[in-house]
């Protein structure tokens, strides 16, 4: 006999979509009072990604990266820590990349390929620290995760400055990457690549290892009930140490995919400090589900259309 879903899971949903409803109309209400022409702001806020196909690949291309984070905020928050250090992980898995496709001599596929390994294992290391902490000393692995966000910050923007930074450039951009070492684009027009398709693969993934596995029965176990969790013979300690490994791994990625894939350099100096997060904390608070958790990035992320809306108009 097929189980019924609890209720839980139903309140999750409309309390999410809630939030959206409240947010659209207080964006409303804040453009009917300040636009001249409020119906036409309302027109392109609603519709403009739609417009034409380069714009709703901005879309695409920004939604892919947060589709990486999303996943990791799910895999960190599991064991019950409200760890933030997926920011820090994106970006360090950026720079990481940036570094073994520069740095290693490497070229075509294989540089690509290597890119995506150093930044998986930098961001699971930078979140694996949040973690350990926590488990040994008892740490607020918020505290620790915000400051190690800002130093993961700053000893990246000193790795780029000082050994790829490219001085022909007007900015903190680093040398192009090598040839080859990008992703096959699947949309003409678009910067939309396969990395998208391996970022939707990637979330059933999660979805099977979160809901279908041992692992992902004793991480939710440890995150309802530790004191239960210790009692069933669930090493506790170990569950939350891999839980921040791997959801860092995936925010690593989430950095990787933004960049050397998808751009010919590394060129944004802050990366999204305070996006990511922030976002995702907003959007995954109470949302155990990786495929629901993708679902409400698209509309979302519309950065890349206002971006392309108002300074490359097409």
């Amino acid at each position: 006999m097929k189980q019924k879903k609890p209720l839980s899971s139903y309140v999750e949903i409309l309390r999410t979509m809630i939030a959206i409803l409240i947010s659209l109309i207080i964006v409303f209400a804040i453009i009917l009072l300040i636009s001249s022409q409020p119906l036409s702001a309302l027109g392109d806020f609603i519709f403009g990604p739609l417009t034409s196909v380069r714009r709703f690949g901005n879309v695409i291309e920004g939604m892919t990266p947060l589709m990486f984070t999303g996943l990791a905020v799910i895999i960190l928050f599991k064991p019950g820590l409200f760890n933030l250090s997926m920011e820090g992980a994106f970006f360090i898995g950026a720079v990481a990349a940036c570094a073994a496709s520069l740095g290693l001599g490497l070229s075509g596929k294989t540089a690509l390929i290597v890119a995506m390994a150093a930044a998986a294992v930098a961001g699971g290391f930078i979140c694996f620290i949040p973690g350990i902490m926590k488990v040994k000393t008892g740490s607020n692995e918020l505290v620790t995760s915000l400051m190690l966000n800002y130093t993961c910050l700053y000893v990246g923007l000193w790795i780029i400055t000082t050994f790829f930074y490219d001085p022909t450039q007007n900015s903190n951009y680093s040398y192009k990457f090598p040839e080859g070492c990008a992703l096959s684009k699947i949309i003409t027009g678009t910067r939309i690549n396969s990395g998208t398709i391996i970022a939707l693969v990637t979330v059933l993934v999660i979805w099977v290892i979160v809901n279908r596995t041992p692992f992902g029965f004793k991480a939710n176990l440890v995150g309802e009930n530790f004191n239960m969790a210790n009692y069933a013979g669930i090493n506790s300690g170990l569950m939350i140490i891999l839980t921040q490994i791997l959801g860092g791994m995936l925010a690593g990625l989430g950095g990787a995919f933004r960049h050397v894939p998808a751009l010919p350099v590394f060129r944004t100096p802050g990366l999204w400090l305070g996006r990511c997060s922030d976002r995702h904390r907003r959007q995954t608070e109470g949302t155990v589900c990786p495929v629901r958790s993708t679902v409400f990035i698209l509309p979302a992320d519309r950065r890349g259309y206002h971006v392309q809306k108002f300074r490359y108009p097409v």
